[in-house]
């Protein structure tokens, strides 16, 4: 009974460390491919605001003119 209950406990325990060292094999290599990616700067596109500005800066021109 009790070499049955560890046989399992054997199985699952290498399930376990199975498990971890593909999650830490996976981490690694997702960390090299996006490690080995130079991140380009950021550059707005030409009609995006540059960041920090908001649409209460720029004066839009106002439609409630008298005609």
């Amino acid at each position: 009974m009790f070499a049955a209950f560890y046989g399992e406990l054997g199985v699952a325990a290498l399930l376990i460390v199975a498990l971890v060292i593909i999650l830490f094999v996976e981490r690694a290599v997702v960390k090299w491919v996006l490690g080995g990616r130079k991140q380009q700067p950021y550059k707005p596109l030409p009609t995006e605001p540059a960041p920090g500005v908001s649409d209460k800066d720029s004066p839009a021109p106002s439609t409630n003119q008298p005609a």
